[in-house]
């Protein structure tokens, strides 16, 4: 399931493959990574710049049906693992 077409890919699929191999419905990556960021990211070039967006492992487990949270959502987290 892994691809090698875009830097960071193949940690997203097997973010991915691990989510959907252990029936897990929620995630919680880590905010700003190019990657795993939900909400803001550092924009690549190393002067510290953030813009609006999602990571490819966050939009990866999102459009398979895995809900991700990002750390300062963790009280809604917590409320859905409870329901």
């Amino acid at each position: 399931m892994a691809s090698a077409c875009l830097p960071g890919t193949r940690y997203a699929y097997a973010a991915l493959e691990l989510a959907l191999d252990r029936n897990r419905l929620f995630a919680l990556p880590m905010e700003e990574s190019p990657s795993c960021g939900i909400g803001f990211l550092y924009e690549g070039s190393f002067t510290g710049h953030q813009h609006a967006a999602e990571g490819v492992a966050a939009t990866l487990l999102r459009c398979n049906g895995v809900t991700v949270f990002s750390p300062n959502r963790i009280a809604e987290l917590a409320a859905a693992m409870e329901a």
